[in-house]
């Protein structure tokens, strides 16, 4: 039969740019290269860092004209058809270019003669000329590493940094971790850098050297990209004079609870650079006054009269990109008025939005910097927009805004543009990211155990989890009746049961007609079955009618809602609570402390009881453990259980201070701390701290996105731990709660790009519950 092809403009794309017939891949090897040897680290000599012009900034060179000499391969074209059997024919993947099949379309252009220069401009899209360009610094690179020698009439095989350095003939020579600590100022620890870190260290180095404007670091969290970061800037400073002596700080930009971090890792990694801590009132007056004490001081040893010379790197908050108050528009305008040698972004997922005010404004101090590097434990998301986000800051000059095109349309024609246009990016930022997982260095990493705890729920909890399950089946049996009854009676359906909202369990109702439970629905009574298998105590169930009368009336009279709060409002406020929030109610008003709850109904969840049992396990063999959970309620139940036992803690959620959270990290990592356990909310907890003064995670509640539930596991498990690290996951049987984990046990062999993706991850949940509960309920 005829088939259909997909007409998009013709295009033609040329071989990478090459001097011989065997030149490398697009891709920077040593971004492959995913663990070093000891071989490695002491392969090289002294540090290096930018040229010593130092003057250019690395954007000019993305926008240059491209041209290719007469010797080089012709372009080359490929038709995609599709509905045929001829769709398979296509080339390889990386050199797809879908083509109009119009009569009228020009031939491809002829092969140029010997020595003419042809400009390739006119005969290929941007990103492809883009890719062309990275050819030329991808084969920069693997000269400077010396990955060229011998390569005639080999195969392009994986660098191997170290292989060839210690040889002369103008090669690159590896920094080692003895180099770091040679400049980074006495009492360093930068002795203790691992062999792949050095790696990363002699990464950012290279594209320095090579003028590359920007890089990006993106190592699976926990093993240590501060620290390399930290590293490359005290060898890179530590090679420019010049820098110092124009005032060029470098600039971090990291989320508020990470700043501490940041300032705390520079004075162990890097004591010689000097630091400006540019966050609260205090620290941010006696940075600009330091800055202007600088720029008014004498300048006999060449140096500029530039503030940002007060400083080797100023630490500053995203917030200050984020707020339109008047203060934060001084703060920006300040660190605008400043040249920069580096722009540090961490978790740089946060400005994958261009378009956001955060971004905006980020940008208009990244053009101040002469290399930006991004750190994210994120890997390259399937989304065009925030990849050409990461190209500008990377890479800026390369591509106009918005060459890549849009993400409309959703038929097969589309979808085979769109899957092309990623991989032609994706392939353009290849030579510029380093991505290591803790698997590929794991030999250089202290060992994690996983156990889940499974455990069974005693008469009472597994009486409420039925009930509630019961209680949801007849709702719908309603609905359906009444659905059924209309449509008979020519209704239509549509309607929602009549009867009390809050009749059953967690405020649970009705159902729209034909019996389908709405996704508002699903999610309610998911949350409620979910809430009785961690804990009874999240729903009402102990404090019956009387007991929430006398409750509602001692609170109204009282004014504990304020004296102008009415009855109603009072009284539907308190029946929405839960008996734990009811307890805490009573226990905080004198008149009510009768009813508050024993201390006994606190254990008497199945995890409960397990985590008293597990917690004295771990405190007999001298271990300390950090106990995450989703919710902040369920760390509530839990400081009672930890007080009952006697167990000293700490906690932190996302509402601890953000200038706090760094000291209660300290105080519990500290050598011979007290403190036997860490109790940490999963996303407030769960990401940049450093906990490796545990040894032991344990995961109360589980979440549908296993990488969430990792990111906790790497507070402890990462660079500085010493213990072999265990893992306990607390899961009651027979529950939405076991399904939840098996879910996110499947997901683990999905590809890393997908659980990062907020958006779909949200679908995917949606999907998971509705899944759940159906099966509950048939």
């Amino acid at each position: 039969g005829a088939m259909s092809t997909v007409r998009i403009k013709r295009k033609h794309v040329l071989d990478s740019d090459s001097d011989d017939d065997d030149a490398p891949s697009t891709s920077i090897a040593v971004a492959s290269v995913s663990n070093g040897s000891s071989e490695k680290e002491n392969a090289g000599v002294a540090p290096v860092g930018p040229p010593a012009d130092g003057e250019a900034t690395g954007h000019r060179m993305f926008k240059k004209r491209l041209t290719k000499k007469a010797a080089s391969p012709p372009p080359r074209e490929v038709v995609v058809i599709e509905d045929g059997p001829g769709t398979a024919a296509a080339a390889d993947d990386d050199d797809v270019i879908v083509v109009d099949d119009d009569d009228d379309a020009p031939p491809p252009p002829p092969r140029a003669n010997e020595g003419d220069d042809v400009a390739i401009e006119d005969d290929i899209d941007e990103p492809d000329q883009a890719l062309v360009e990275c050819a030329k610094i991808s084969r920069k690179l693997r000269r400077a590493l010396g990955a060229d020698d011998d390569a005639k009439g080999k195969s392009d095989g994986p660098l191997s940094p170290g292989a060839s350095h210690a040889q002369n003939g103008g090669r690159r020579k590896l920094v080692t971790a003895r180099d770091v600590a040679a400049v980074a100022g006495e009492g360093s620890l930068a002795n203790g850098l691992k062999p792949y870190q050095m790696v990363g260290v002699n990464f950012l180095l290279l594209l320095d050297e090579q003028d590359v404007p920007g890089a990006i670091l993106a190592d699976e969290m926990g093993l240590g990209k501060t620290a390399q970061t930290i590293a490359y800037l005290a060898c890179s400073r530590a090679a420019n004079q010049r820098v110092r002596t124009r005032g060029e700080p470098a600039l971090v930009v990291a989320p508020a609870s990470l700043l501490e971090n940041w300032r705390r890792e520079l004075a162990q990694w890097a004591p010689a650079l000097r630091v400006g801590f540019y966050h609260g009132a205090q620290s941010q007056h006696e940075v600009r006054s330091a800055a202007e004490a600088w720029s008014s001081g004498p300048r006999g040893d060449g140096r500029v009269a530039s503030g940002g010379g007060a400083f080797d790197v100023v630490i500053a908050c995203y917030s200050i990109f984020e707020r339109d108050s008047s203060d934060s528009k001084e703060k920006r305008a300040w660190l605008r008025s400043l040249n920069y040698s580096h722009l540090v972004l961490d978790e740089a997922h946060l400005v994958k939005n261009r378009q956001t005010q955060r971004a905006r404004r980020l940008d208009a101090v990244a053009t101040k910097a002469r290399r930006r590097v991004l750190l994210t434990g994120t890997p390259l998301q399937n989304n065009l927009g925030e990849l050409e986000s990461l190209i500008h800051l990377v890479l800026p000059g390369l591509l106009e805004e918005g060459a890549l095109g849009g993400e409309d349309g959703e038929d097969d024609a589309c979808e085979l543009v769109r899957a092309h246009r990623l991989a032609r990016v994706k392939e353009i930022l290849r030579p510029f990211i380093l991505r290591r997982l803790k698997e590929d260095v794991a030999k250089e990493l202290i060992p994690k155990t996983q156990e889940k705890r499974v455990v069974e729920m005693g008469e009472s909890q597994r009486r409420q989890y039925a009930a509630a399950v019961e209680a949801a089946r007849n709702e719908r049996r309603r609905a359906r009746e009444a659905a059924s009854s209309k449509s008979s009676s020519g209704g239509g359906g549509g309607g929602l049961p009549s009867g009390d909202a809050d009749s059953s369990p967690g405020g649970v109702s009705g159902s729209p007609g034909g019996g389908r439970l709405t996704g508002a629905k699903v999610k309610a009574l998911f949350v409620h079955l979910r809430k009785i298998a961690n804990h009874p105590l999240l729903v009402r169930e102990r404090y019956g009618d009387a007991e929430v009368a006398e409750i509602v009336d001692v609170c109204h009279r009282r004014g504990v809602f304020g004296h102008e709060a009415p009855l109603a409002k009072v009284e539907s406020h308190v029946r929405s609570l839960s008996d734990f929030d009811l307890h805490q109610l009573c226990g905080e008003q004198g008149h009510l402390s009768e009813l508050c709850l024993p201390v006994s109904a606190f254990a008497e969840a199945a995890k409960t009881a397990a985590l008293v049992k597990l917690l004295d396990e771990i405190k007999s063999r001298g271990s300390r453990p950090l106990i995450f959970s989703q919710w902040k309620i369920v760390l509530d139940i839990l400081e009672w259980v930890l007080r009952d036992r006697g167990h000293v803690f700490c906690r932190l959620d996302g509402s601890t201070d953000v200038h706090e959270r760094q000291q209660i990290c300290d105080a519990f990592n500290r050598r011979g701390s007290e403190i036997f356990c860490f109790l940490l909310s999963t996303r407030a907890g769960g990401q940049g701290l450093n906990l490796t003064g545990a040894d032991t995670v344990i995961i109360h509640d589980c979440d549908f996105n296993p990488q969430i539930d990792r990111q906790a596991e790497d507070r402890c498990h990462r660079l500085g731990q010493t213990r072999p690290v265990t893992v306990h996951r607390l899961v009651t049987a027979g529950t939405v709660d076991e399904r939840i984990v098996q879910i996110a046990e499947r997901k683990l062999d999905l590809d890393a790009a997908v659980l990062s993706d907020t958006k779909a991850m949200a679908a995917e949940e949606n999907k998971a519950m509705h899944s759940i509960i159906e099966d509950l309920l048939s």
